[in-house]
């Protein structure tokens, strides 16, 4: 009874964290106007509020592992979470150096999350490990459809700044969440001091490390200017909203069903397949407005579900691969600290060829390219069972 009640805090907990680990990145593409204008942001500048919150998965990865060897993963997640309220709290005032100190804190406390909930799942879910990262991928997702879904309205029903607050309060959703881990240092410390291992000289991991780094690159990029293409590509923003909606529902799916699909090698690979068609594939054909409304939602039904494949099978990866929770922190800072750095380079690349070029065939050209070697890392990495450490 004991063990079935921990394990049912265990989920609880896996979702409330899951809540806030996309929506207040992806919440803000459909009301990026509004906050251009309220805050003064430049226009040119505008993708800086997806690229900085990437810039900080990346350069806060190595940080957080040794904070979690030296306290443990979960007071280290209720501290990083903390930082995640504060910066959206900051966000309320719409201000340039309150948008920019909110979005970096933000940024950190995801990516606490990012970083300690895949070993944490392994460490406390040993024999549901699939099923828990299913449901920390697809709450996810699921909120962040919401959020995107609903940003819109909600922003024009009550104001910008509502808006803004009512985000602040979903992030202490999640602050509950880390809080009902109940940390305890002492014993999670000597844990990891005894865990602690390296994957830098592994082919493998830096396969998994490409795979995670051009999945984030290419979702992260599209999902911050796929509205902006839809309004150019003669959609009304209320209708490019509703077809992100879409890729978000979409992603959602395909991020509950997949841990369901990779228990073999060739399954996994056919996985990296339908991903490389999905991203390369759905981007091109949904600047095709000619073939009509059904055309248009297929294309984003294939982005979505290329998003939702390719980032299950990433953070799958991180515990397929290894054996212990100690090396699943290990690869997951690695992959993540790396993959982040390259893909935060994804939404400013976009805005900069579109601004400069005036169109976005260039764009399109490039994620065709990025989908193909993400189909070659996800077919590499299966080649090796288990990584070994350094």
């Amino acid at each position: 009874m004991m063990k079935l009640k921990s394990a049912g805090q265990t989920y609880l907990a896996i979702f409330l964290l899951s809540m806030n680990m996309r929506l207040p990145i992806t919440a803000l593409p459909p009301i990026l106007p509004q906050i251009i204008r309220a805050s003064g942001l430049p226009t040119s500048l505008a993708g800086i509020i997806t690229t900085i919150p990437l810039l900080l998965f990346a350069l806060g990865s190595p940080l957080i592992a040794k904070c979690a060897a030296r306290f443990g993963r979960e007071l280290t997640v209720v501290f990083f979470f903390a930082l995640l309220s504060l910066g959206s709290l900051l966000r309320i005032k719409l201000a340039i150096p309150t948008l920019m100190l909110g979005t970096i804190l933000i940024g950190l406390g995801i990516d606490g999350g990012n970083i300690l909930l895949p070993s944490i799942i392994k460490d406390k879910l040993p024999h549901r490990e699939l099923l828990g990262i299913s449901l920390y991928t697809g709450g996810m997702n699921l909120i962040s459809a919401i959020g995107i879904g609903s940003i819109v309205a909600l922003t024009a029903l009550g104001g910008l700044t509502q808006t803004m607050g009512a985000l602040f309060a979903f992030s202490l959703l999640s602050l509950g969440g880390a809080l009902l881990l109940h940390p305890r240092m002492v014993t999670h410390r000597s844990q990891a001091a005894r865990g602690a291992v390296h994957f830098w000289h592994s082919p493998h991991a830096w396969g998994i490390t490409a795979f995670f780094g051009l999945q984030a690159l290419l979702y992260y990029s599209l999902i911050t200017w796929l509205p902006t293409m839809l309004v150019n590509a003669g959609f009304a923003a209320k209708q490019a909203s509703l077809l992100v909606t879409l890729v978000q529902l979409v992603c959602l799916l395909f991020t509950t069903i997949t841990p369901a699909l990779v228990k073999t090698v060739w399954s996994r690979r056919l996985i990296a397949t339908a991903c490389f068609i999905g991203f390369a594939g759905g981007a091109s054909g949904i600047m095709v407005t000619t073939l009509g409304n059904w055309w248009t939602r297929g294309m984003a039904i294939l982005i979505g579900m290329a998003g939702g494949m390719s980032f299950n099978l990433a953070i799958d990866f991180f515990s397929l691969k290894t054996r212990q929770p100690q090396e699943t922190v290990a690869i997951s800072s690695m992959a993540q600290a790396i993959g982040y750095f390259f893909a935060a380079a994804g939404p400013l690349t976009f805005g900069f060829l579109h601004a400069h070029l005036h169109s976005w065939t260039v764009v399109i050209g490039l994620v065709i390219i990025l989908a193909a070697g993400l189909l070659v890392a996800g077919w590499l990495v299966d080649t090796k069972d288990y990584l070994a450490a350094d």
